[in-house]
Formats: structure tokens, C-alpha cells, sequence
């Protein structure tokens, strides 16, 4: 705060001035006095009363000395208006100082909860491109597992999307200043920030959908090869009473496809989830080979009874094949929306870009002196 000083120049010599004026203002009638009581020769009868005198030698220099007071009186007052107006000013501008520094304060610590904030938005998109990759690779390599795509709550998102957006802008516009086009860099951050859970929800939404439809054709393609079991046991059954085929063996002409049958009823059994690709390996492809083999001898085939399993064995590899193709899909169009958040140029690097930037203007300044 200013200090103000209760004298000045001006004041001091109008007070010496009145001071010296009213003590001079004695020096007449004392000196007349003096000068009386040593002489004789002063006759003051032809000049009225001795106080008319007296006052006379002394009233101008007491007049002159009340002149001096009334200007310090009026000056004085001059003087302390203007300290009220300098105190007034001095307390607006405290006020203000306090009020910017408030402000400043403010929004550096906005500043640095949207860096803490987009560290852990880093992580986030680190975390779940990883899970995402994860998971279309397990498609990739087998897409009839039930595999399980992690996921997080999109909540770091929303918590800084919530931050008081015009104090993250006078943050900028504060510590920020000097940075090149910062203000088109602050729109495109919060365009990143509403952007990205988008894409997460695109792939989810996606990875729902597909995982709906490939378990639709999962069961359907278990409920088929249940059928294939049921057929060709009850085929079994029909062959062992209309040929005896327990007494004599050589005469089943389709032996070979009933030990396929077993295999299959094997690998169900011993898998909980139905395992498509062993069934595949070991089953459906050796029974078309042999089906093939098997109708180069057009007089022992069954096509009678073996034509509607046949049909059936079609389906189940279309459905596989399908299975196959929608895995194909999902992970080409999965890894490039992948790309694009964690790709050279993705969101990841823009965030960390601006992550960086924040963090260097505000390691530039001490907290203390805001």
C-alpha cells in the first residue's frame, strides 16, 4: 500500500510563515512598551485608547498569519481528499490484484488437473487397444472360442469433459500464450476428447453385433452336428439289423464314416465348448473325402440314406466357412479403427502432444508466486 506523508514542502512553510507572521505580530507593541517605560517622550492621549494602538500595529500581521492558516486549512483538506481517493484506488486495485490472482491460481490448477486427467486418458486408450488387439487376435487365430473382449468404464472421459471448460480457456490464454496457434489446439483437444469414446463404442458396438451373430451360428451349427450324430447312429442301427453287420463286418459297405461319427462324439464329450475346429479337422473334412470315395462305386453307395447327411455335413461348412469370414471382418475393420487411435499419427499421440505442451508451460512456473 502507498504511504502518505503528513507534511510536504508547501504545508511546512505556510506553517512557518504563520508562525513567524504571529510572533512577529508582538514584536510592536512589546518593543513600544519597552520603549515607554524608559522614556517620557510617547503621548498617546491625541491617539485614543492604548488597545486601538496596539491592536493597530498588530492586526495585519495577525491577518496575514489567519491567511496562512485558512490556505493550510483548505490545503489540508485538499490533502486528505486525495489520500481518500488514493486509499479508494489503492483498494480497487487490491481487490483486482487479489481477483486476478485468484484467477490465475484458478486456472492453473485446472491446467493441472486436465494434464493429470489426460495421463489417465493415455492409459485408458493404451489399456483398451490393447484388450481390443488382444481380442481380434484370439478371432484370428480361432474364431469359434467364446473369447472376451475386457472393457472400461468411459468415466475419465466424461470427468474431463465436466472441467470448467472457459477456466481451461483462460488457462491457456494465461500460460499458454506464446504457444502457436493455441486456441485452434485447445478446440481440437476437447474434438479428440469427445471423439474418442466414440470409437471405442463403435468397436464394442461392433464386437456386440458380431459376437451375437457368430453365436447364432455357433448353435446352429452345434444343434447340425448333434443331427449328424443322430442320423448315422440311427443309420448305424438300420445297417447292423437289415446286414448283420456285428456277425459279419466286411459287408458294411460305409464302415469308415461310422468311425468318423465316434470321433465326433468324442471330441464333444471331452470339450465343454464345442470345439468347430477339431470337428472340422477331424470329422467334417474326412467325411467328405471319404463321401467322395465313396460314390466312385455307384452300386454300394447309400445315396438313399447318406444323401440328407451329406446335405447336413454341406451346411455345417458353410456355417464354419461363415463363422470364418465374419472373424475375417471384424478384425480388418476393428484394427483400423485401432489404427486410428493408437496409430503413428492416432489420438494417443495427439493427446500425448498436448499432454506435453500443458506439462511444459506450467513446469515453467512457480505455484507460489501466482
Amino acid at each position: 500500500m502507498k504511504k502518505h506523508n503528513n507534511w510536504d514542502t508547501l504545508m511546512l512553510i505556510f506553517s512557518i510563515l504563520a508562525g513567524i507572521f504571529f510572533l512577529i505580530s508582538f514584536i510592536p507593541p512589546i518593543s513600544l512598551l519597552i520603549y515607554s517605560s524608559f522614556s517620557s517622550e510617547p503621548n498617546f492621549t491625541k491617539t485614543g485608547q492604548i488597545g486601538d494602538t496596539i491592536g493597530g500595529l498588530m492586526n495585519p500581521f495577525i491577518a496575514l498569519a489567519g491567511v496562512f492558516v485558512t490556505f493550510l486549512a483548505f490545503y489540508m483538506q485538499i490533502r486528505a481528499n486525495k489520500i481518500q481517493i488514493d486509499l479508494f484506488q489503492e483498494g480497487l486495485q487490491n481487490e483486482k490484484d487479489v481477483r486476478e490472482s485468484t484467477e490465475r491460481k484458478d486456472s492453473y490448477n485446472k491446467l493441472k488437473l486436465l494434464e493429470a486427467d489426460l495421463a489417465n486418458i493415455e492409459e485408458d486408450i493404451t489399456i483398451r487397444a490393447k484388450n481390443i488387439k488382444e481380442y481380434y487376435e484370439a478371432e484370428k487365430t480361432n474364431p469359434f472360442k467364446n473369447n472376451i473382449l475386457k472393457r472400461t468404464t468411459p468415466n475419465k472421459y466424461a470427468r474431463t469433459l465436466e472441467i470448467d471448460r472457459l477456466g481451461i480457456f483462460n488457462g491457456f490464454s494465461t500460460f499458454l500464450k506464446d504457444e502457436p496457434n493455441w486456441q485452434s489446439d485447445l478446440s481440437k483437444l476437447y474434438n479428440f476428447l469427445d471423439l474418442i469414446p466414440s470409437y471405442f463404442d463403435d468397436v464394442y458396438t461392433k464386437a456386440d453385433a458380431y459376437f451375437n451373430l457368430k453365436h447364432e451360428v455357433k448353435l446352429k451349427t452345434a444343434n447340425n452336428i448333434n443331427t449328424f450324430i443322430q442320423k448315422l447312429d440311427l443309420l448305424q442301427i438300420k445297417y447292423e439289423k437289415e446286414f448283420n453287420i456285428n456277425k459279419h463286418p466286411s459287408k458294411n459297405p460305409n464302415g469308415r464314416i461310422f468311425q468318423l461319427k465316434d470321433t465326433c462324439k468324442e471330441v464333444c464329450d471331452i470339450y465343454q465348448e464345442t470345439d468347430f475346429y477339431l470337428i472340422e479337422r477331424l470329422v467334417l473334412t474326412p467325411f467328405s473325402n471319404e463321401i467322395k470315395a465313396m460314390t466312385k462305386n455307384i452300386d454300394t453307395f447309400d445315396l438313399e440314406n447318406l444323401g440328407s447327411i451329406i446335405k447336413l455335413v454341406s451346411d455345417i461348412q458353410q456355417d464354419i466357412a461363415s463363422i470364418r469370414e465374419y472373424a475375417a471382418n471384424f478384425v480388418t475393420s476393428t484394427e483400423v479403427v485401432r489404427q486410428e487411435l493408437v496409430g503413428e499419427n492416432g489420438y494417443l499421440s495427439k493427446v500425448k502432444s498436448h499432454r506435453t505442451t500443458i506439462n511444459a508451460s506450467l513446469n515453467k512456473i512457480d505455484p507460489n508466486k501466482l
